[in-house]
């Protein structure tokens, strides 16, 4: 069960990291390229544009990513609870003869 709690925390914490930034970054970051600055990395929502500067989109990446692989987590844990038992897993019955 704990596993299970983690997993689920795992991937809810990801989604919040990353609409939490997009959000963030959409309110703050200007709407049009500003090289002065660095603001030169698009972040597009829905035909909505804003630029970031290096830090941003590399944090907004890292976000994505961590998104990414606990989706991909959740998956392969699934798949793990799934399988099915193997004579290696199973314990002898007792036999008392």
């Amino acid at each position: 069960m704990f596993v299970h709690l983690v997993v689920a925390g795992s991937v809810l914490s990801s989604i919040g990291l990353a609409s939490s930034l997009f959000n963030s970054y959409h309110r703050t970051c200007p709407k049009e390229v500003d090289e002065q600055d660095g603001f030169i990395y698009p972040l597009n929502n829905h035909g909505s544009i804003v630029y970031l500067n290096l830090a941003e989109h590399r944090k907004m990446q890292a976000a994505w990513t961590y998104l990414v692989m606990s989706v991909v987590g959740v998956f392969i844990f699934g798949v793990w609870l799934s399988r099915e038992p193997t004579a290696e897993t199973v314990p002898a019955p007792d036999n008392h003869s």
